[in-house]
């Protein structure tokens, strides 16, 4: 296989935001529903994060056409205390009941300490990173965790029978850019298969699994995720789906997998967000500088030959949204043509692009 020929263009993001808004507002999403979809989308391309970005809208547009993901659901709340809640979302856009049990979650914790949802009966999310980062524009620590469908064989495994199970953790800071852990318990995102088959690209070795349980590049050919560090990621990919679908009364895994054209289904994608208010622990003031100092020793370190710098957990997708933010979104062109085209069935035009770069899968 050969590298992804032809170049990318950039695009402004609020441009690429409005548009998506658009597409899904065409499609029967309420105006702010479609706005909070569009927007997380856009939130993952601006932070280098392009499997969960505009890559997924193609996907999004088939399902709601097909009646996969509810445009308009009816999400409700079906148990709750002082500290936890439970909400059925109705076949939602992830995105749009990730938002509202995000702000739950904060709400509960505003009073008790510690808010934690459930949301079952859901769909695919997006990047994970956004929902948590909201709890930290609040002062609290913010976890975000997912189910996902049989992507990822257990260790030891060759079937994709487990979710590769995504999870983000973001922090308070003062004078950093707020720590964010945004990551699946596989090597990579198993979206990097599909955008690999997207570009003609092969996938980085001791990534995936063939039908045979051998390792393979060839995205056509991989069968299954490997879990990353063995035993480790598999065991917590047990133990954070057993969270985020089964406690909350929902699958351990959800029902089929990301792809087009795949017929009708309830996608049953379980979550669950926690939010820790930090002021009823400690000083947050202390907190945010304790955190500082933490990442302060890790880019003062001496460094290991051949590393110029170390970086903090969400410290490259801070660094790459501000490049971004300055210089546009890069789209590849065989992106841009599907987003085109969607658009254009819909009636939807396609921003123009800010600038052209060639292609250096950067």
């Amino acid at each position: 296989m050969t590298a992804p020929s032809g170049g990318k263009r950039r695009f402004v993001g609020q441009d690429l935001s409005d548009f998506a808004a658009l597409v899904f507002r065409t499609l029967g999403m309420p105006e702010g529903d479609a706005k909070i979809t569009a927007d997380v989308l856009v939130h993952a391309n601006l932070r280098g994060v392009d499997t969960h970005g505009l890559d997924m809208l193609p996907i999004y547009a088939d399902r709601l056409r097909q009646g996969v993901i509810n445009p308009c659901p009816a999400m409700k709340t079906v148990k709750q205390g002082p500290s936890m809640a439970v909400l059925d979302a109705d076949r939602a856009a992830g995105q749009v009941a990730s938002v509202r049990a995000t702000r739950l979650a904060i709400d509960k914790a505003r009073e008790t300490g510690v808010g934690w949802v459930n949301v079952v009966n859901s769909n695919h999310q997006g990047a994970l990173a956004y929902y948590s980062l909201m709890a930290v524009e609040h002062d609290m620590v913010g976890i975000t965790v997912s189910t996902t469908s049989r992507v990822m064989a257990p260790w030891g495994s060759r079937e994709p029978i487990a979710p590769n199970t995504p999870m983000a953790f973001a922090l308070p800071s003062a004078q950093y850019d707020p720590p964010v852990l945004d990551m699946a318990t596989s090597v990579l995102a198993f979206g990097n298969v599909r955008l690999a088959a997207e570009q003609g690209a092969e996938i980085p070795e001791g990534m995936a699994l063939d039908a045979e349980g051998n390792e393979t590049v060839d995205p056509a050919r991989a069968h299954a995720a490997i879990p990353f560090g063995a035993y480790k990621g598999s065991g917590l990919m047990f133990v954070f789906s057993v969270l985020a679908g089964l406690l909350g009364g929902g699958p351990f895994t959800a029902n089929k997998s990301l792809k087009v054209g795949q017929g009708a289904f309830a996608a049953e994608v379980g979550h669950f967000f926690l939010a820790v208010d930090v002021a009823r622990f400690t000083d947050v003031g202390a907190f945010k500088a304790g955190v500082d100092d933490v990442i302060a020793q890790w880019k003062e370190s001496a460094r290991r030959p051949g590393f110029d710098t170390v970086y903090y957990p969400g410290e490259i997708e801070w660094l790459r949204a501000a490049e971004r933010g300055r210089d546009g979104v890069p789209l590849h062109d065989a992106l841009v043509r599907e987003l085109r085209s969607i658009g254009a069935d819909l009636g939807v035009v396609f921003p123009a692009a800010a600038a052209w770069e060639a292609s250096d899968d950067s």
